[in-house]
């Protein structure tokens, strides 16, 4: 709950007092399924279906513009990247802000839901999906939303496109990894890669089939 708290009520603060937005939401989200696909391109050691399959999809998809406005974003939130007090569960501060700029917020929390759509055995990259979240104190999906919506103020109409932004968020993180493949075939010198590594190539693909499965949802 302090995160969506923290993105949604504290991005919207951030540009009502500070920052005078231009420019919409479709062109912001365009921009990041270009920058996605280029780093995926540059990156790419093999042809990968499901990332070309849903690359394309997104390109065909994204919405003019969209309710969630203009804030300043994260742009590379997820569960690493949130420190939570010792104490209490609390958010005590978000990290690795070098991604950092102006967009789209409801991306920005499509990137931490990711968490709940990711297994929590799968290697690398490790999410809750599989475990008994209620037992564990954290929110279901739907609580989740709700308290992100509610502090941002936005209608359940503003996750008509939710599932694009899941692609879009699983096509960000599947080109990443992509590159960290990419890198460390590149700097291995003929050296056998280390198993994170060769996971790393491996979860790519993974990451882009879940992203092509969530095309298909309704919410």
């Amino acid at each position: 709950f302090a995160v969506a708290d923290t993105t949604g009520a504290g991005a919207s603060a951030v540009v009502g007092s500070v920052l005078v937005l231009r420019g919409h939401t479709g062109a912001y989200l365009r921009r990041q399924v270009e920058l996605w696909t280029s780093v995926y391109q540059k990156h790419k050691t093999h042809d990968i279906e499901a990332m070309e399959k849903l690359g394309s999809w997104l390109s065909s998809n994204i919405p003019s513009s969209t309710s969630a406005g203009m804030t300043l974003v994260h742009g590379n939130l997820r569960l690493g990247h949130v420190h939570v007090g010792e104490k209490k569960m609390e958010t005590s501060r978000i990290t690795q802000w070098e991604m950092a700029g102006v967009g789209d917020p409801l991306l920005d929390f499509a990137q931490f839901f990711l968490m709940y759509s990711i297994d929590h055995t799968l290697p690398v990259v490790k999410g809750l999906k599989g475990l008994h979240m209620p037992s564990l104190g954290i929110p279901t999906e739907d609580e989740c939303i709700k308290f992100y919506l509610d502090a941002r103020g936005l209608p359940q109409t503003s996750l008509t496109h939710w599932h694009m932004y899941l692609a879009l968020a699983f096509y960000r993180l599947a080109a990443h990894y992509q590159q960290l493949f990419h890198h460390a075939l590149m700097t291995c010198d003929g050296n056998l890669l280390d198993k994170e590594s060769i996971l790393a190539g491996r979860v790519a693909e993974h990451l882009a089939e879940q992203g092509n499965a969530i095309t298909s949802y309704t919410w």
